[in-house]
């Protein structure tokens, strides 16, 4: 609850995980599935604000590395798997299925933004599209980490129809250092 200007908040999030790990074999593979949830406006002018507002955008550890995707009008369904291969060596690959939680609604990014606003009738499809997510670490020290990734958002009929589109791709290398 609350107000906007003049307008009532009636916006809700949430998420649910489950995940398991086979200790036993080899390479301790960990099996996850996720399902978030965040609010979308239902009626344009109804003086009701009903996007969710993620307090703290770049949720990109959550919703897709590629950064395409926030906590604001959608539904996620994430499968996981973790591995290690070899001592010191971490591999994870995600699978999102992303839709919006309403048709009158856009496409928020992971910072917040509107980037793909809904047809003024609402949107004929509610498929965002599906994310590839890959990456690696690899522990060279104690305290120093380094590792590289891959995103990949293949586009649903929702962006095919009311945007350019296209896929989008997100390499990236890191170092990390905790003190």
């Amino acid at each position: 609850g609350g107000h906007s200007s003049s307008d009532d908040i009636a916006a809700w999030a949430g998420y649910w995980i489950a995940g398991f790990t086979l200790r036993k074999a080899l390479p301790k593979p960990h099996f996850s599935i996720e399902y978030d949830y965040a609010s979308g406006d239902a009626r344009r002018g109804d003086r009701k604000v009903g996007t969710f507002d993620q307090l703290y955008p770049t949720n990109h550890a959550y919703y897709g590395i590629a950064d395409q995707v926030g906590w604001r009008n959608i539904r996620d369904l994430r499968t996981g798997l973790d591995v290690l291969p070899l001592p010191k060596w971490k591999v994870n690959f995600d699978w999102h299925f992303f839709w919006l939680a309403s048709a009158h609604d856009g496409l928020y990014n992971a910072g917040g933004a509107l980037v793909v606003p809904a047809p003024m009738a609402g949107a004929s499809h509610r498929d965002v599209g599906r994310e590839a997510d890959l990456y690696l670490t690899y522990a060279l020290r104690d305290r120093v980490t380094i590792g590289a990734g891959f995103g990949h958002l293949f586009p649903g009929r929702f962006l095919k129809e009311n945007s350019p589109g296209s896929g989008s791709s997100f390499p990236y290398g890191f170092l990390t250092y905790r003190f």
